[in-house]
């Protein structure tokens, strides 16, 4: 049976600290998770030629961490509330950077992006349509990068 190892460790200890959780691999929860994230972005595109740019950013960051989570659930991992989306994007780094890296990386700055517009400090930053656009298609990219993902990555 293949084993992927890249990374096994920082998973070993995520899942040792509570982070991620071991459960029944399934590439059909796997595929559902990636066409809800293919939803999520239709929809972001839609409201954000609505001009709801705020709104557009949370659903696009989803699908984002959907796509991630997906991979993940092929494999048997599921994040924890207490590893929370942090978790996903270390787990993902942690396997596929690289070669993947590159296209997942940008995921964590939409995590601190997300946090703050849902839980803004005084005087936050209000999201423009223009960021907001060119974080769409960053999400729609890390979906893309998923999809075969969970085709081929083993359970872990």
């Amino acid at each position: 049976m293949l084993r992927w190892e890249q990374g096994r460790a920082v998973i070993d200890a995520m899942i040792e600290s509570n982070r991620l959780e071991l459960v029944p691999a399934s590439r059909d929860h796997a595929n559902e998770l990636v066409g809800m994230a293919d939803t999520k972005l239709v929809s972001a595109a839609a409201l954000l030629d609505l001009g709801d740019a705020s709104s557009a950013f949370g659903l696009a960051y989803d699908a984002a961490r959907l796509a991630l989570t997906a991979v993940l659930a092929a494999q048997g991992l599921r994040p924890k509330t207490s590893g929370g989306h942090l978790a996903v994007y270390e787990a993902a780094m942690a396997q596929l950077d690289p070669p993947m890296g590159g296209k997942i990386r940008p995921f964590d700055r939409l995590r601190r992006t997300r946090n703050e517009a849902q839980y803004p400090s005084f005087g936050g930053q209000e999201l423009d349509q223009a960021d907001v656009r060119s974080d769409l298609a960053i999400a729609s990219s890390i979906v893309d990068v998923a999809r075969p993902l969970i085709e081929t990555m083993p359970v872990y």
